[in-house]
């Protein structure tokens, strides 16, 4: 697990290489913590290029896994970021076919199999999480390729006459290019504002990008390149619809399948724990009391041969309090388990850290204890195992399938009915219901819907009317709505998965733990999100999924054999944090000097008479308002932090 940082001056002739080197190294130092045990730099010779490296070290600890790493051919240079869990079997391979190898680290076989097998084949072949700079000196080629589910990082965009990229934002902040120029997108901004994170290919500034998952980024030394909208250059080498009709088509379950189903996925996830388990420093895993790091740590315990350590975070309010779940689980499992609870208090000391960390706006609520339990964590191992991806993977989700059960029946109806008893409602209704129910709240929110995707993008976000909200904005579309992304024969509840695939899980639940994890040097692993575990997911019909009015029916069955099922028979609970009993209470003053600060520059972006009336339903209960309200305060920090 690493940090990875570059620059290609294309607009501009840099005075040396001593002029890159002294830019790039300044760019990797801002992400040190990503990387504490070591750095790398390296500028080419004959193109003004430079690649910069900060290292976890976790397999092959020498300094044979240094980066910036060169292949034997002396043709490629890579700074790489994340792990391949299938470098042991693509070793062999390589060996077979007369490769040999200084070191065993996975860096030194993605380099191989690249001279090998070229990029594109590589790319197919390897299984891990990955962000990386491959830079071919023959083709002059510049290679920026993020993993098939976005589990690791990367940012692009320009700065001045540059090309730069990294990890994460904050090493752009080292660039002097960059913070002259630097200016939000407003329209960026207002998706933030609907879905509490910005979707990528957008970041939150203007000419820069997030590469999507599952894409690459090729560019050409090529001086009249530079200006150019990158995002339009982005290449997709892993199509999730396309690999989701290759499983269904090929090798799906039959209904009377589910034994062989529940088999097959036994040991498919099992391959993925066991992969994840290989390292040269501590390890432990998350156990959060759900269903699927239950699962995970159960996998984890079975093969091993000595506790593992778990740890979970708790909350004093009995009702957001999963950590006695997590105790019971970790007794009966014999794990080695450390525990830590988080008040108001906690909240309020983290403010200011969750700006820093998260340099770009992010408002998820669970960012705080998530980064909390990592913080505690990481006095006792260097790498965790989590049940990420789980939810994704497997129809988690309320609105995977409650949700789409409403949208089913509301469709029979036209759309003008809707909207008109959507407008009798709001004026019939109590307000005090309106605020305090949240179903209620929800049902009134979506009757307007268009179609399942408009339907869709209202139970996923917060502010639906978000292009009102920021002045100045337009919508901007995300990458699920491009056509090439589009589906046909799936199932209401299929969609949403879907579409939670291609954004929700790289866009919001990874950009969480990634930053959480590393903010701490640690590195977080996620077993449900190996490949062949989507699609193994994707084989079975809907119904070993979603049955009984639950999801993940099949993971709950699986579970069954590690865990007795009285300890996880319950309701999903998550891991929300009682926002809104902190916001009323211990952070009322706080919210409310913000909203009337008449010097703070955030609320010039805003219409502020919607944020107000916000403000007064949340405190009056309003569960939506409360995250709306969040959205808001989490800007406001990051624009303190990074943007004075």
């Amino acid at each position: 697990m690493c940090g990875i940082s570059g620059v290609m001056a294309l607009g501009r002739a840099p005075s040396g290489q001593h002029e890159l080197t002294d830019l790039i190294e300044a760019m990797t130092n801002k992400i040190q913590h990503r990387g504490p045990d070591s750095s790398g730099l390296w500028a080419d010779a004959d193109v003004p290029l430079a690649l910069g490296h900060r290292r976890l070290s976790i397999v092959d600890l020498s300094a044979l896994g240094h980066q910036p790493m060169a292949s034997v051919d002396g043709r490629y240079m890579v700074v790489y970021n994340g792990e391949i869990y299938n470098f042991i079997s693509l070793r062999r391979t390589l060996e077979d076919a007369g490769f040999r190898f200084k070191g065993h680290s996975d860096t030194e076989v993605l380099l191989a199999a690249v001279m090998h097998w070229g990029v594109n084949t590589a790319l197919q072949k390897i299984n891990g999480m990955f962000a990386m700079a491959l830079w071919d000196t023959q083709q002059k080629e510049l290679h920026l390729i993020r993993d098939r589910f976005g589990k690791k990082p990367l940012y692009v965009g320009w700065a001045g006459g540059d090309l730069i990229f990294a990890s994460e934002l904050k090493a752009f902040s080292a660039h002097p290019a960059f913070l002259k120029t630097r200016q939000i997108n407003k329209d960026a901004l207002a998706q933030y504002m609907r879905f509490s994170y910005v979707p990528a290919p957008y970041s939150i500034f203007e000419n820069v990008w997030t590469l999507p998952a599952g894409h690459r980024l090729t560019m050409k030394y090529d001086p009249q390149a530079y200006g150019a909208d990158l995002s339009k250059a982005f290449e997709v080498y892993f199509h999730a619809g396309q690999v989701i009709d290759e499983c269904r088509q090929h090798g799906a379950f039959n209904d009377d399948d589910f034994d062989a189903a529940l088999q097959d996925l036994d040991a498919v996830l099992n391959k993925a724990v066991e992969r994840r388990m290989i390292s040269d420093v501590p390890l432990g895993a998350f156990l959060s009391g759900g269903i699927d790091s239950s699962l995970v740590v159960g996998m984890m315990q079975a093969q091993s041969p000595t506790p593992i350590k778990t740890f979970s975070i708790g909350f004093h309010e009995k009702n957001y309090n999963e950590a006695e779940h997590a105790k019971a689980i970790a007794a009966h499992l014999g794990t080695d388990h450390h525990e830590f609870y988080v008040d108001a208090q906690a909240v309020q000391d983290c403010l200011g850290i969750m700006a820093d960390i998260y340099d770009e706006p992010f408002a998820d609520a669970s960012q705080i204890p998530t980064y909390l339990v990592a913080k505690e964590a990481r006095r006792h191992v260097t790498v965790v195992l989590t049940g990420d991806g789980g939810d994704e993977m497997f129809a988690g989700y309320k609105r995977h399938y409650d949700a789409a059960a409403v949208w089913r029946k509301m469709r029979l109806l036209p759309q003008p009915l809707r909207q008109a008893m959507q407008r009798g409602l709001l004026m019939g209704l109590p307000s005090a219901l309106k605020n305090k129910n949240p179903r209620v709240n929800r049902l009134l929110e979506v009757m307007d819907s268009e179609d399942g995707f408009d339907f869709y993008n209202h139970i996923a976000g917060q502010w639906h009317d978000a292009e009102a909200l920021v002045k100045g904005a337009k919508y901007a579309p995300r990458l699920l709505e491009a056509s090439s992304f589009a589906m046909n024969g799936l199932k209401t509840e299929e969609a949403f998965v879907y579409w939670d695939v291609l954004s929700h899980l790289p866009d919001r639940m990874m950009v969480k733990v990634d930053r959480a994890t590393m903010a701490s040097a640690m590195e977080s692993r996620a077993p449900f999100m190996d490949v062949n575990v989507f699609k193994q997911a994707w084989a079975m019909p809907l119904s070993y999924k979603v049955k009984d009015g639950q999801g993940k029916y099949i993971v709950r069955k699986l579970l069954e054999q590690y865990v007795p099922k009285h300890l996880i028979d319950r309701p999903k609970q998550g891991f929300t944090p009682p926002l809104n009993h902190w916001l009323k209470q211990d952070l009322c003053g706080w919210i409310d000097g913000l909203l009337n600060d008449s010097q703070n520059a955030v609320n010039a972006y805003f219409d502020m008479s919607l944020i107000q009336q916000s403000w007064r339903r949340c405190l009056q209960g309003s569960e939506a308002d409360t995250l709306r309200i969040w959205n808001y305060a989490m800007f406001v920090l990051w624009h303190q932090r990074w943007m004075a």
